[in-house]
């Protein structure tokens, strides 16, 4: 990854950002080296729903609960229009996984992001 993708600024889209994250999602049992290899290059995306399909089965949130929420964390904006209900389960997979997690700050903005879009 280091030696072929490129590092300038303009590279750094809402469409690369998505598709590193659904990488990383679909990687399943290499999503340890996916993340690491890919943390870096995410961001905010407002097509993240097939990001939260791909986890939807609650698996490697339950496996990597502090990634799972680093990945949903730089992947969902704080002006998100809507959620169509793929967040809120993968939240409690997370507290489930690691109830640390629950006073993270990260966990408590897309808590209330859930709370506020899906219900």
């Amino acid at each position: 990854m280091k030696s072929f993708w490129p590092s300038k600024p303009e590279a750094r889209t809402p469409e690369t950002f998505r598709y590193f994250a659904q990488m990383a999602a679909v990687s399943r049992n290499g999503f340890e080296e996916a993340f690491a290899c890919f943390r870096n290059h995410l961001g905010q995306t407002t097509n993240f729903s097939y990001l939260l399909n791909l986890l939807n089965d609650g698996v490697l949130a339950a496996d990597h609960p502090s990634e799972i929420l680093a990945v949903l964390n730089a992947s969902i904006p704080q002006d998100v229009p809507f959620l169509y209900g793929g967040l809120g389960p993968l939240l409690a997979t997370i507290q489930d996984a690691d109830p640390a997690l629950l006073n993270h700050p990260q966990f408590i903005r897309l808590n209330v992001l859930s709370q506020q879009h899906e219900n």
